[in-house]
């Protein structure tokens, strides 16, 4: 449950039966227990692609890269 007003990075988990009381900006995180806490920080789920989507992840960092994006 998220209480209102808290903001969510991307990529955010929130175990059942947990409560979201303030806001946790950072992305790739699983959120436990009432109140939620950060349990556990999850690599970026592009990082686990292989074959042909890795080589299309890469060529999207590398063009962010050469045209400097963030």
């Amino acid at each position: 449950m998220i209480t209102g007003g808290e903001v969510l990075g991307n990529h955010i988990v929130v175990a059942t039966s947990s409560v979201v009381t303030k806001s946790f900006l950072e992305g790739n995180a699983l959120l436990v227990g009432m109140p939620a806490v950060k349990k556990v920080d999850r690599p970026d789920y592009y990082l686990l692609f292989k074959g042909e989507s890795r080589q299309r992840v890469d060529a999207i960092e590398t063009l962010e890269i050469k045209m400097e994006i963030e």
